[in-house]
Protein backbone atom coordinates (compact mmCIF):
# COMPACT_ATOMS: atom_id res chain seq x y z
CA UNK A 1 0.00 0.00 0.00
CA UNK A 2 1.13 3.34 -1.05
CA UNK A 3 2.29 5.44 1.93
CA UNK A 4 0.51 8.97 1.98
CA UNK A 5 2.38 12.14 2.42
CA UNK A 6 1.09 12.58 6.28
CA UNK A 7 2.79 9.52 7.54
CA UNK A 8 5.98 10.20 5.34
CA UNK A 9 5.80 13.39 6.77
CA UNK A 10 5.93 12.08 10.19
CA UNK A 11 7.95 9.88 10.22
CA UNK A 12 10.81 12.28 8.53
CA UNK A 13 10.00 14.64 12.00
CA UNK A 14 9.73 11.23 14.37
CA UNK A 15 13.56 11.35 15.53
CA UNK A 16 14.54 14.57 13.16
CA UNK A 17 18.14 15.43 13.53
CA UNK A 18 20.75 17.76 11.81
CA UNK A 19 24.07 16.39 11.04
CA UNK A 20 27.19 18.36 9.08
CA UNK A 21 26.94 18.73 5.64
CA UNK A 22 27.41 16.21 3.27
CA UNK A 23 29.31 17.41 1.00
CA UNK A 24 32.82 16.61 -0.20
CA UNK A 25 35.05 19.73 -0.03
CA UNK A 26 33.87 22.94 1.91
CA UNK A 27 31.54 25.07 0.02
CA UNK A 28 30.50 28.30 2.49
CA UNK A 29 27.12 28.93 0.88
CA UNK A 30 26.36 25.08 2.04
CA UNK A 31 27.41 25.50 5.64
CA UNK A 32 25.52 29.05 5.72
CA UNK A 33 22.65 26.69 5.19
CA UNK A 34 23.55 24.91 7.70
CA UNK A 35 23.60 27.66 10.11
CA UNK A 36 19.89 28.58 8.94
CA UNK A 37 18.79 24.82 9.30
CA UNK A 38 19.64 25.15 13.26
CA UNK A 39 18.03 28.06 13.56
CA UNK A 40 14.99 27.18 11.84
CA UNK A 41 14.68 23.59 13.92
CA UNK A 42 16.09 24.93 17.55
CA UNK A 43 13.62 26.85 19.93
CA UNK A 44 15.94 29.59 20.56
CA UNK A 45 18.27 31.11 19.03
CA UNK A 46 21.95 30.33 17.48
CA UNK A 47 25.00 31.69 18.02
CA UNK A 48 28.51 31.15 16.22
CA UNK A 49 29.18 29.19 19.57
CA UNK A 50 26.51 26.58 19.06
CA UNK A 51 27.57 25.98 15.43
CA UNK A 52 31.11 25.80 16.23
CA UNK A 53 30.32 23.40 19.07
CA UNK A 54 28.30 20.80 16.99
CA UNK A 55 30.85 20.89 14.25
CA UNK A 56 33.74 20.15 16.19
CA UNK A 57 31.89 17.78 18.26
CA UNK A 58 31.34 15.50 15.21
CA UNK A 59 35.19 16.41 13.79
CA UNK A 60 33.58 18.12 10.40
CA UNK A 61 36.82 17.55 8.19
CA UNK A 62 35.82 20.72 5.93
CA UNK A 63 35.98 23.13 8.70
CA UNK A 64 38.33 21.32 11.05
CA UNK A 65 41.07 20.53 8.22
CA UNK A 66 42.53 22.71 5.90
CA UNK A 67 45.63 23.48 3.94
CA UNK A 68 45.93 26.51 6.00
CA UNK A 69 46.46 24.38 8.75
CA UNK A 70 48.67 22.20 6.71
CA UNK A 71 50.57 24.89 5.84
CA UNK A 72 50.94 26.38 9.01
CA UNK A 73 52.26 22.70 10.34
CA UNK A 74 54.99 23.50 7.80
CA UNK A 75 56.36 26.33 9.28
CA UNK A 76 55.56 26.35 12.44
CA UNK A 77 57.82 24.72 15.27
CA UNK A 78 56.33 25.72 18.59
CA UNK A 79 52.97 23.31 19.67
CA UNK A 80 51.61 26.65 21.52
CA UNK A 81 51.70 29.06 18.39
CA UNK A 82 50.98 26.02 16.32
CA UNK A 83 47.23 25.33 18.54
CA UNK A 84 46.94 28.78 18.35
CA UNK A 85 47.11 29.55 14.90
CA UNK A 86 44.94 26.78 14.02
CA UNK A 87 42.29 27.93 16.35
CA UNK A 88 42.62 31.15 15.07
CA UNK A 89 41.82 29.88 11.70
CA UNK A 90 39.27 27.90 12.63
CA UNK A 91 37.63 30.59 13.97
CA UNK A 92 37.77 32.94 11.12
CA UNK A 93 35.90 29.98 9.39
CA UNK A 94 33.00 30.01 11.36
CA UNK A 95 32.68 33.98 11.38
CA UNK A 96 32.70 33.82 7.78
CA UNK A 97 30.32 31.21 7.84
CA UNK A 98 28.00 33.31 9.43
CA UNK A 99 28.72 36.62 8.03
CA UNK A 100 26.71 34.59 4.44
CA UNK A 101 23.69 34.56 6.54
CA UNK A 102 24.15 38.46 7.94
CA UNK A 103 24.77 38.97 3.45
CA UNK A 104 21.65 37.11 3.07
CA UNK A 105 19.71 39.48 5.44
CA UNK A 106 21.15 42.76 3.66
CA UNK A 107 20.11 41.26 0.14
CA UNK A 108 16.60 39.63 0.26
CA UNK A 109 13.63 42.23 1.45
CA UNK A 110 12.21 41.62 4.56
CA UNK A 111 9.34 39.72 3.95
CA UNK A 112 11.27 37.20 1.80
CA UNK A 113 14.46 36.65 5.19
CA UNK A 114 12.77 34.48 7.43
CA UNK A 115 15.60 34.82 10.50
CA UNK A 116 16.56 37.54 12.42
CA UNK A 117 20.34 38.34 13.00
CA UNK A 118 21.46 40.62 15.96
CA UNK A 119 25.27 40.22 16.22
CA UNK A 120 26.61 36.83 16.47
CA UNK A 121 22.63 35.65 16.96
CA UNK A 122 20.52 34.22 13.72
CA UNK A 123 16.62 33.01 15.07
CA UNK A 124 13.20 32.04 12.97
CA UNK A 125 11.25 35.69 12.86
CA UNK A 126 7.65 35.15 14.33
CA UNK A 127 4.28 35.64 12.04
CA UNK A 128 6.02 34.71 8.41
CA UNK A 129 4.81 36.26 5.67
CA UNK A 130 4.40 33.69 2.07
CA UNK A 131 7.67 34.73 0.72
CA UNK A 132 9.56 33.73 3.96
CA UNK A 133 7.76 30.36 3.69
CA UNK A 134 8.87 30.01 0.31
CA UNK A 135 12.52 30.49 1.49
CA UNK A 136 12.21 28.39 3.99
CA UNK A 137 11.06 25.57 1.17
CA UNK A 138 13.60 26.48 -1.17
CA UNK A 139 16.23 25.44 2.13
CA UNK A 140 14.98 22.37 2.47
CA UNK A 141 15.35 21.33 -1.41
CA UNK A 142 18.62 22.58 -0.96
CA UNK A 143 19.36 19.88 1.32
CA UNK A 144 17.97 16.82 0.75
CA UNK A 145 19.92 14.98 2.61
CA UNK A 146 17.98 16.22 5.84
CA UNK A 147 14.40 15.25 4.69
CA UNK A 148 15.30 11.71 2.60
CA UNK A 149 11.67 10.43 3.63
CA UNK A 150 10.26 13.53 1.20
CA UNK A 151 12.92 14.18 -0.83
CA UNK A 152 10.53 13.08 -3.73
CA UNK A 153 8.13 15.72 -3.04
CA UNK A 154 10.13 18.56 -2.52
CA UNK A 155 12.53 17.49 -5.91
CA UNK A 156 8.37 17.79 -7.94
CA UNK A 157 7.57 21.00 -6.17
CA UNK A 158 10.55 22.65 -6.36
CA UNK A 159 9.92 21.71 -10.52
CA UNK A 160 6.62 22.95 -10.28
CA UNK A 161 7.68 26.17 -8.28
CA UNK A 162 10.72 26.77 -11.17
CA UNK A 163 7.51 26.84 -13.69
CA UNK A 164 6.09 29.59 -11.97
CA UNK A 165 9.33 31.29 -11.47
CA UNK A 166 9.78 31.12 -15.53
CA UNK A 167 6.05 31.71 -15.96
CA UNK A 168 6.27 35.13 -13.73
CA UNK A 169 9.46 36.11 -15.47
CA UNK A 170 9.00 36.22 -18.95
CA UNK A 171 5.97 38.19 -20.86
CA UNK A 172 2.64 37.69 -20.40
CA UNK A 173 2.36 36.44 -23.79
CA UNK A 174 5.20 33.58 -23.33
CA UNK A 175 3.74 30.03 -23.70
CA UNK A 176 5.47 27.86 -20.46
CA UNK A 177 5.77 24.10 -20.29
CA UNK A 178 6.76 21.16 -17.82
CA UNK A 179 8.56 18.77 -19.84
CA UNK A 180 9.71 16.73 -16.69
CA UNK A 181 7.50 15.14 -14.43
CA UNK A 182 4.22 17.35 -15.10
CA UNK A 183 4.59 17.44 -18.43
CA UNK A 184 1.77 17.37 -20.73
CA UNK A 185 3.79 15.70 -23.59
CA UNK A 186 2.91 12.20 -23.39
CA UNK A 187 4.96 8.86 -24.71
CA UNK A 188 8.31 8.23 -24.80
CA UNK A 189 11.44 10.40 -25.39
CA UNK A 190 10.87 10.48 -29.64
CA UNK A 191 7.38 11.31 -29.63
CA UNK A 192 7.59 14.29 -26.75
CA UNK A 193 10.73 15.99 -28.48
CA UNK A 194 8.49 15.39 -31.69
CA UNK A 195 5.37 17.36 -30.22
CA UNK A 196 7.65 19.89 -28.80
CA UNK A 197 9.05 20.59 -32.52
CA UNK A 198 5.41 20.83 -33.78
CA UNK A 199 4.59 23.64 -30.99
CA UNK A 200 7.79 25.89 -31.92
CA UNK A 201 7.12 25.00 -35.71
CA UNK A 202 10.79 23.72 -36.26
CA UNK A 203 12.53 20.94 -37.98
CA UNK A 204 13.82 18.13 -36.10
CA UNK A 205 17.05 16.20 -36.64
CA UNK A 206 15.43 12.94 -37.75
CA UNK A 207 18.88 10.84 -37.22
CA UNK A 208 19.33 12.12 -34.14
CA UNK A 209 16.11 11.58 -32.32
CA UNK A 210 15.90 8.17 -33.97
CA UNK A 211 19.01 7.40 -32.13
CA UNK A 212 17.19 7.43 -28.85
CA UNK A 213 15.57 4.22 -27.71
CA UNK A 214 12.07 3.72 -28.47
CA UNK A 215 11.87 2.73 -24.76
CA UNK A 216 12.99 5.86 -23.09
CA UNK A 217 10.35 7.47 -21.74
CA UNK A 218 12.44 10.07 -19.49
CA UNK A 219 12.76 14.21 -20.71
CA UNK A 220 16.45 13.40 -21.88
CA UNK A 221 17.69 16.52 -19.67
CA UNK A 222 15.01 19.42 -20.35
CA UNK A 223 12.56 20.13 -17.26
CA UNK A 224 10.92 23.33 -18.66
CA UNK A 225 10.36 25.06 -21.92
CA UNK A 226 9.35 28.85 -22.42
CA UNK A 227 8.97 30.74 -25.64
CA UNK A 228 7.47 34.12 -26.32
CA UNK A 229 5.76 33.53 -29.77
CA UNK A 230 5.51 36.19 -32.66
CA UNK A 231 1.45 36.12 -34.57
CA UNK A 232 3.82 35.03 -38.09
CA UNK A 233 4.61 31.57 -35.88
CA UNK A 234 8.16 31.79 -37.49
CA UNK A 235 10.27 29.90 -35.04
CA UNK A 236 13.09 32.77 -34.95
CA UNK A 237 11.98 33.61 -31.21
CA UNK A 238 13.63 33.57 -27.82
CA UNK A 239 13.20 30.44 -26.36
CA UNK A 240 14.34 29.05 -22.83
CA UNK A 241 15.20 25.62 -22.53
CA UNK A 242 15.72 24.85 -18.26
CA UNK A 243 16.60 22.65 -16.21
CA UNK A 244 15.83 22.26 -12.29
CA UNK A 245 18.47 20.15 -9.87
CA UNK A 246 18.41 19.95 -6.15
CA UNK A 247 21.12 17.95 -5.91
CA UNK A 248 24.89 19.14 -4.32
CA UNK A 249 26.03 18.13 -7.90
CA UNK A 250 23.66 20.73 -9.92
CA UNK A 251 26.61 22.28 -11.97
CA UNK A 252 27.17 18.94 -14.01
CA UNK A 253 23.49 19.08 -15.10
CA UNK A 254 24.26 22.25 -17.12
CA UNK A 255 24.80 20.24 -20.03
CA UNK A 256 21.71 18.57 -20.21
CA UNK A 257 19.31 21.11 -21.88
CA UNK A 258 22.42 21.34 -24.32
CA UNK A 259 21.39 17.80 -25.81
CA UNK A 260 18.22 19.51 -27.31
CA UNK A 261 20.21 21.41 -29.68
CA UNK A 262 20.91 17.78 -31.60
CA UNK A 263 17.38 16.85 -31.49
CA UNK A 264 15.67 20.29 -32.65
CA UNK A 265 17.24 22.36 -34.99
CA UNK A 266 16.52 26.19 -33.52
CA UNK A 267 16.85 28.77 -36.50
CA UNK A 268 17.89 30.82 -33.14
CA UNK A 269 20.39 29.39 -30.56
CA UNK A 270 17.87 28.86 -27.68
CA UNK A 271 18.46 30.50 -23.63
CA UNK A 272 19.55 27.33 -21.00
CA UNK A 273 18.65 28.47 -17.82
CA UNK A 274 19.35 26.24 -14.56
CA UNK A 275 17.01 26.25 -11.70
CA UNK A 276 18.63 25.63 -8.43
CA UNK A 277 17.39 26.12 -4.66
CA UNK A 278 20.41 27.12 -2.88
CA UNK A 279 21.09 31.05 -2.23
CA UNK A 280 24.32 32.03 -4.30
CA UNK A 281 24.14 35.37 -5.08
CA UNK A 282 27.24 37.87 -3.28
CA UNK A 283 26.15 41.09 -3.75
CA UNK A 284 29.45 42.61 -2.74
CA UNK A 285 31.39 40.90 -5.34
CA UNK A 286 28.40 40.75 -7.83
CA UNK A 287 28.91 37.17 -8.31
CA UNK A 288 27.38 33.70 -7.64
CA UNK A 289 29.15 31.61 -5.31
CA UNK A 290 30.95 28.51 -7.20
CA UNK A 291 31.36 30.98 -9.93
CA UNK A 292 33.85 28.77 -11.45
CA UNK A 293 30.96 26.07 -11.92
CA UNK A 294 28.77 28.45 -13.69
CA UNK A 295 28.87 27.54 -17.52
CA UNK A 296 29.18 31.31 -19.16
CA UNK A 297 25.74 30.42 -21.74
CA UNK A 298 23.89 29.36 -18.61
CA UNK A 299 20.87 31.82 -17.09
CA UNK A 300 21.12 30.71 -13.31
CA UNK A 301 17.44 30.95 -10.98
CA UNK A 302 18.90 30.86 -7.76
CA UNK A 303 16.70 31.54 -4.36
CA UNK A 304 16.98 35.02 -4.24
CA UNK A 305 16.25 35.21 -8.13
CA UNK A 306 13.58 32.62 -7.88
CA UNK A 307 11.69 34.63 -4.69
CA UNK A 308 12.11 37.87 -6.89
CA UNK A 309 10.09 36.30 -9.40
CA UNK A 310 6.99 35.00 -7.30
CA UNK A 311 4.10 37.77 -6.32
CA UNK A 312 1.36 35.17 -7.23
CA UNK A 313 0.95 32.53 -3.91
CA UNK A 314 -2.38 31.19 -5.68
CA UNK A 315 -0.33 28.07 -6.77
CA UNK A 316 0.96 27.22 -3.56
CA UNK A 317 -2.00 24.97 -3.01
CA UNK A 318 -0.16 22.27 -5.37
CA UNK A 319 2.72 22.40 -3.10
CA UNK A 320 2.54 19.13 -1.12
CA UNK A 321 5.31 20.30 0.90
CA UNK A 322 4.78 23.01 1.65
CA UNK A 323 3.08 21.12 5.01
CA UNK A 324 6.67 20.51 5.32
CA UNK A 325 7.42 24.20 5.78
CA UNK A 326 4.47 24.71 8.23
CA UNK A 327 5.48 21.60 10.28
CA UNK A 328 8.72 23.07 10.93
CA UNK A 329 7.48 26.37 11.92
CA UNK A 330 5.56 25.20 14.18
CA UNK A 331 6.52 22.27 15.65
CA UNK A 332 10.35 23.52 16.07
CA UNK A 333 12.12 20.13 16.42
CA UNK A 334 15.21 20.42 19.60
CA UNK A 335 17.97 18.89 17.63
Amino acid sequence: METSFNEKLEKQFRNFSIESPKVSKYIEHIYADYVELNALFLKEEVTIADISDKLQDVKDSNVLETDELDNIENKLDEIASLEAEKNDIIEEKFYSIFSICQDREKLYEVDEYPFLINKNQIKLKDNLTNKQKLYILLLLCSNLNYFKEIDHELTVDFEMLSFYCLKFFLPRKAVIKSFGKNSTYKGNARTKISQLAEDLNTKINIDKLDSIPQTNTQERGLDLIGWIPFVDKIPNMVIVLGQCACGKNWNYKQYETQRFREYIVFPKLPIHAMFIPYAMSIPKDVKFHQYDEILSDQLLFDRKRILEQIDDFNFSTELKSFSAVEVSIKDRIVV
